[in-house]
């Protein structure tokens, strides 16, 4: 049995879980399961606070818990899960195939263009999380024949590379919780705020709770689809607080019907604004006021029902009006190594283009010369969701070493990088290895025949001194660029993703000052590697989204720093 307090007041549902805690036994464990890591973290942490001492509390977010249950039992089954970088290059692939083969209809129109994996990545990771198998989508309407195509392919594709997507990973979670041994199986159960909204995750809720001693889960006013699938587990408890003005347009604001009216309000305002970039602006503005007024910036908080249309602008309104802030999933921003390392990539699909590897080089992401191939030190690591528990520590000392780095002048790169753009429009090249040497060095003997003629002639001259310049750029370029068009001119057409990573993981750490970011993410197809041929263009399609815009993690810390984050997390944080 659970007992399940369900309430609009944040603090109500937080002080029914504080108690939850503080009733247990000294020698009990609680297992604290909550809709993010950081939630789970912040509210042991204030108890601890209050408490002085805390023994026995595991915090975890739904997505790591089943991590620890489920790793043994993929170990078993000669599976491992796979990121969601994966996802999307296994979709990417069946795309390809089907359209490849003309089986699809629906889809046909936009099967290639650049969005389409990701989307279908989520839509069908979406269809197995609720249990929908290709055979359940016959005699549906739209593009439910193309789905289900689809469907099938996908889930082929994971079970040839011995693979499983979320849904598979929950499913071994829940295997190993009705197993009722292993770690934590006779803790208290503590849910903060989990939100279920799939079948996957109401039947790893189940099994966690059938094995618990003791179990609470708190539900957030209005959260039908959780309190569905909890009410039938336990004892529902309504906790309604005081009618207060804050209190109303909490279970009123999106209410279908009419609420009660009662006195207005100082404590709620409301506004709007022309546009998401203007609303950021006025957020900031708001934010500085009640600065003035003494309430520190890490005692205010924006939740965002949308990040992804918000973070960016949040970011950049918060920078300009000097607002130190901590972004909880971090911020996406177009990455320079990433756009590099993409620009050489569409330099080899375009026959070596020289217009291609102008733009990498005014991305400004040569590395100097002795910085020399990869070393120990650069170690790609997948920082995906399932892998967190395992890589806390790793990540932290990860971003401190970022930041030191970040912090340390930029180094020049070559003598002078800079002007090979130039060099590249004179020599007049146009595609092949053979060509990019032949008018290079054709250039290069120009310049030393110009030479040799001036200082026979004119041995005054100033244009002496330019040329020796410009010849040694010349060979400077020379010895940069041409190893890499070899390199570049012997990929193949298409082979398997592990080839593909062993390529770019090889080219990465030559032409890029700093390639520890895309190495990452191209750590995340690991587990995809067997799956082929793919060629470049597939390959370019799936990295593009994540390499152009880099995610970057928020500071190890989120004191002194107004905190942004999405709602689940918001109840937790000290200011509520």
């Amino acid at each position: 049995m659970i007992r399940i307090v369900i309430s609009s007041s944040a603090r109500a549902r937080l002080e029914a879980a504080r108690q939850f805690v503080l009733d247990a036994a000294p020698a009990a464990e609680t297992l604290v399961l909550s809709a993010t890591r950081g939630a789970a973290d912040d509210f042991v942490r204030q108890l601890a606070l209050a408490q002085g001492a805390t023994f026995g509390l595991y915090r975890f977010s739904l997505t790591q818990f089943a991590a620890r249950l489920a790793g043994p039992r993929l170990s078993e089954d000669r599976r491992a899960p796979a990121t969601a970088l994966g996802i999307e290059a296994v979709a990417a692939r069946a795309a390809y195939e089907a359209d490849h083969e003309g089986v699809l209809t629906y889809f046909a129109p936009v099967a290639t263009s650049p969005g389409f994996p990701r989307a279908l990545a989520r839509t069908l990771e979406e269809l197995s999380l609720a249990a929908v198998r290709p055979a359940d989508l016959d005699g549906a309407g739209g593009g439910a024949v193309d789905l289900a195509e689809l469907l099938a392919r996908f889930e082929a594709q994971c079970d040839a590379v011995s693979t499983v997507d979320r849904a598979g990973f929950l499913a071994a979670a829940t295997r190993a919780a009705h197993e009722r041994s292993g770690p934590y199986a006779a803790c208290r159960l503590l849910l903060l705020d989990v939100s279920l909204t799939n079948a996957s995750e109401r039947a790893f809720v189940r099994a966690l709770v059938g094995r618990a001693s003791d179990a609470l889960a708190t539900v957030p006013d209005g959260d039908t689809l959780t309190e569905g699938a909890l009410a039938p587990l336990g004892v529902v408890e309504r906790i309604d607080p005081a009618g207060s003005g804050l209190d109303r347009v909490r279970r009123g604001l999106f209410a279908a019907g009419t609420v009660a009216v009662g006195e207005p309000i100082e404590d709620v305002e409301l506004f709007s604004a022309p546009g998401e970039a203007r609303e950021a602006v006025e957020i900031a503005r708001r934010i500085l006021r009640e600065a003035r007024s003494g309430v520190p910036f890490d005692g205010m908080a924006i939740a965002l029902r949308a990040p992804q249309q918000y973070a960016g602008l949040l970011e950049h309104a918060l920078e300009r009006a000097g607002i130190p802030a901590y972004f909880e999933r971090g911020s996406r921003r177009p990455h320079a190594a990433g756009r590099a390392f993409l620009s050489l990539v569409a330099c080899a699909q375009e026959n070596l283009s020289a217009r291609r590897f102008a733009e990498y080089l005014s991305l400004g992401q040569v590395p100097r010369p002795a910085a020399g191939p990869a070393g120990p030190d650069i170690v790609p690591a997948s920082r995906d969701d399932v892998f967190g528990p395992l890589a806390d520590r790793a990540d932290q000392q990860a971003h401190a070493a970022d930041e030191s780095v970040a912090a340390e002048p930029s180094p020049r790169a070559f003598r002078a990088p800079w002007k090979w753009e130039r060099l590249l429009v004179e020599s007049r090249v146009v595609a092949s290895s053979e060509r990019w040497e032949r008018r290079l060095r054709g250039l290069l003997r120009e310049c030393e025949l110009q030479r040799a003629a001036l200082e026979r002639t004119e041995p005054e001259s100033a244009r002496i001194d330019h040329l020796l310049r410009k010849t040694d750029d010349l060979k400077a370029l020379d010895a940069f660029a041409l190893p890499i068009m070899r390199t570049l001119a012997d990929w193949p057409f298409e082979t398997t993703w592990t080839e593909w990573i062993d390529l770019f993981e090889a080219l990465a750490p030559r032409v890029l000052s700093r390639p520890e970011r895309v190495l990452r993410v191209l750590a995340d197809l690991r587990s995809m590697g067997a799956i082929g041929p793919i060629s470049l263009d597939e390959a370019a399609r799936v990295l593009s989204t994540r390499l152009n815009t880099i995610e970057t993690e928020p500071p190890p810390r989120r004191y002194h720093r107004g905190f942004v984050c999405g709602p689940p997390l918001l109840p937790f944080c000290r200011f509520e």
